[in-house]
């Protein structure tokens, strides 16, 4: 499964970014996380999403770029997401919380799933999330889609 394929690169993300991952896919109006991994260094955040669970896709950052690239709609919210090819949560989940959602590909070039990294608000601005995450990010999204 994607989930097993996908935990080995989770773990080495979270360890180097030392923070939060988790990788999703959508089912419906909701995100559904495959895997997780949180680093012995990432700070306890109050939801730190577990396999299996279900969160409202339009809230997170895993959904949003799920959403946004299941179809080609006008929302212009959508469309920033897929030319930057990331989306930036923050505080839409839970207040306190931030997130950044990378599309995973397959060898087609379809968005199958969604890899994100949480952090603490209070410990880590938005252009943090950028400019220290965003290219591991991709890195490992790129090392999972050699894996479907």
């Amino acid at each position: 499964s994607l989930a097993a394929r996908a935990q080995p690169s989770l773990d080495r993300l979270s360890e180097q970014c030392g923070e939060h991952v988790a990788i999703g896919m959508l089912d419906g109006d909701d995100v559904i996380t495959l895997a997780a991994s949180s680093s012995p260094q990432s700070r306890l955040l109050a939801i730190a999403v577990q396999p299996g669970q279900r969160l409202p896709a339009d809230r997170t950052s895993l959904g949003q770029v799920l959403l946004a690239f299941r179809s080609a709609g006008a929302d212009a919210h959508a469309e920033r997401i897929r030319e930057q090819g990331y989306a930036l949560v923050d505080g839409q989940l839970e207040t306190g919380l931030r997130s950044l959602g990378v599309p995973v590909r397959d060898h087609q070039g379809d968005v199958v799933a969604a890899l994100s990294v949480a952090v603490n608000a209070a410990r880590i601005t938005m252009e943090q999330l950028e400019v220290d995450f965003l290219p591991a990010l991709r890195t490992t999204a790129a090392q999972i889609t050699e894996l479907t």
